[in-house]
């Protein structure tokens, strides 16, 4: 600032840009320098560093060749082997590392970069060649044996492999990459517990290694030990204050736990002190869209937006926002832009479609649906969303027809429950049934296809086998809710005395959800607890006052209490409304009685 022609200064600061990842910031700072016309090597490296990194390896080749014939040198022919490799100039480019490789026996870079390249290239005979010349810069260093050992897991040397590894550990006991690779062969042989060993020797000799905790972390994810998973990411976490990566993970995790008050307290801290990262304005509109933050969500996507303009990803974040908050028209210009972007992205094909049906836009769904057929004629989204978009025109049994289309391709719990509706609007239960049935068989462990077919039972009538089926449920998730409270309410209707129990476990696990409310209150007022059932109802009916169904019971609840005028005037309340609802003619018939006992 205060001397501005000052280049040494100027390529220091650019230099210091770079290494923090400003690269941008970097490219403006030597501007001035006029690099197009420089012939100062440390500009046109830097500039051909810049440009590397911006992946612009045409302009990158360039700069970095006039360095290099003005200073040659190790470093400046590695980078230059990297533009080349990028572009695809292989030959080149292995010739420019091995010249490198070469030139000073203390520079290691370009010895990495050949090794990586030859890997990359599955030529291991020649990275081990290479992996030699390093071993004998580096005699002593894991690094070497870790190499040699990844060189021969490509040959299938399993044996040799796990040697190197060893050796490697050997001379650095807290090196994680050996470890690491160490623990996949553990985990291939189907010992997780030796894998697990490894990472936690590498905390022995390093108390600190994020890497190996991130690794623990995974395992027990891996082997669905949670409350070992949250330990982990929340030592990481301390361990490691600046580091993202856990805090990351422990915000994804409690926003798949429905728990986005937690998610949303990660997300914030984490975005403080990364402002400009999209991977974290992703999760921070997550965390704020799970919390019923639409606003906030919306203007974090279109952050992410602005920090990722050719990301498909992120103008499909910002439509799920948009329809979130009821933004039809924006969100199809989202996702029709991230189709633009990546034409074969099925995501968002599938929402666009979605969008279309549940805009009444009938043709132009099915013309989106036959269009992702036509692209992905294996693949069975656009049949069925194609049956989506009969089903929402009442075609019955043409969406049954393309639903069994999709459910050829790739069955699913999902396209199972889409059949079923479908026949049985049709007229066809039994059809329908078959497939579902015939995937529970395959799948037990799928819970919700389950609960649905129980559900189907129960709306049927036929609650006996409904009540099987909400058992097997709580056999496997005891504090599965709506498990309980259908039970509770299949069971009340046949005579069960269980049924309270089942209602008043449901209400200890969910005392505010207005269906638990409802169904113990239902079941209390059958029993002769009017009282306490006529107050559970009204809580319930506060928590969703436009619910028919609340309304009823109330008021039949009232009318069974011996208060017939509140009664009366609850149902001609509902009646009035126009709303038509499943027991609306016993609503009908109560109010009838009603009238003729107060008269």
């Amino acid at each position: 600032e205060r001397a501005p022609a000052n280049a040494l200064a100027r390529k220091l600061l650019a230099a210091t840009e770079l290494k923090l990842g400003n690269g941008a910031k970097a490219e403006e700072i030597l501007i001035p320098l006029a690099p197009e016309k420089s012939n100062d090597p440390t500009v046109l490296a830097l500039m051909g560093e810049i440009r590397l990194r911006a992946k612009d390896y045409t302009k990158a080749e360039q700069y970095l060749e006039r360095a290099f014939s003005l200073a040659p040198n190790p470093a400046l022919r590695t980078d230059l082997a990297l533009t080349r490799l990028a572009q695809g100039d292989s030959e080149r480019s292995m010739a420019d590392l091995e010249a490198a490789s070469a030139a000073s026996p203390g520079f290691v870079k370009a010895d990495s970069v050949l090794i990586a390249a030859f890997l990359g290239k599955k030529e291991y005979d020649q990275a081990l060649e290479a992996i030699a010349r390093l071993e004998k810069k580096l005699p002593n260093s894991p690094v070497t044996f870790n190499l040699k050992g990844v060189a021969y897991l490509g040959k299938n040397d399993e044996t040799t492999a796990r040697a190197n590894f060893e050796r490697a550990l050997a001379l650095q006991p807290g090196y994680f990459p050996a470890a690491a690779n160490l623990a996949q062969l553990d985990l291939k042989g189907g010992n997780a517990q030796a894998a697990k060993r490894r990472f936690e020797t590498v905390l022995v000799n390093d108390k600190s290694s994020l890497p190996a905790m991130l690794a623990l972390a995974n395992l027990a994810q891996r082997d669905r030990r949670e409350a070992e998973y949250v330990s982990w990411l929340e030592r990481a976490a301390k361990v490691a204050p600046s580091a993202a990566q856990p805090r990351l993970l422990l915000a994804r995790y409690y926003i798949a736990k429905r728990e986005p008050a937690k998610a949303l307290t990660l997300a914030y801290a984490i975005s403080a002190a990364n402002p400009g990262s999209a991977e974290i304005l992703d999760v921070l509109g997550s965390a704020q869209l799970a919390a019923g933050e639409r606003d906030n969500a919306l203007a974090t996507y279109r952050k992410l937006v602005a920090a990722a303009p050719s990301s498909p990803l992120a103008y499909y974040r910002l439509a799920n926002a948009q329809l979130a908050a009821k933004q039809a028209d924006e969100a199809r210009r989202s996702l029709k832009r991230a189709l633009e972007l990546k034409p074969d992205f099925i995501d968002a094909q599938e929402s666009l479609t979605a969008l279309e049906i549940a805009t009444g836009r009938f043709a132009e769904a099915i013309a989106l649906a036959q269009h992702t057929q036509q692209r992905f004629p294996r693949l069975p989204a656009g049949f069925a969303l194609e049956g989506d978009a009969w089903m929402a025109q009442k075609q019955y049994p043409k969406a049954a027809s393309l639903y069994e289309a999709a459910r050829q391709r790739g069955p699913s719990g999902l396209l199972a429950i889409k059949l079923d509706r479908a026949y049985t609007l049709a007229g066809k239960p039994g059809e329908g049934e078959m497939p579902l049935l015939q995937w529970l068989k395959d799948h037990p462990e799928d819970a919700p296809t389950r609960l649905y077919y129980a559900g189907s039972l129960a709306g049927r009538g036929q609650r006996k086998p409904a009540i099987e089926q909400y058992q097997l449920l709580l056999r496997r998730n005891p504090g599965d809710v709506v498990a309980l409270n259908n039970l509770a309410s299949a069971m009340q209707e046949e005579h069960d005395p269980r049924a309270l129990g089942y209602a008043e476990q449901a209400y200890k696990l969910q005392p505010g959800n207005p269906g638990v409310l409802d169904t113990l209150g239902w079941i209390l007022v059958g029993q002769g607890q009017a009282s306490r059932g006529i107050d559970l109802l009204r809580q319930a009916l506060s928590k969703a006052p436009d619910s028919a169904v609340l309304q009823y019971h109330l008021a039949a609840a009232l009318a069974q209490s011996g208060d017939k005028e509140r009664a009366k005037a609850e149902l001609q309340r509902l009646l009035d409304s126009g709303v038509s609802f499943p027991q609306e003619q016993e609503a009908r018939s109560l109010l009838r009685q009603l009238q003729g006992a107060v008269r």
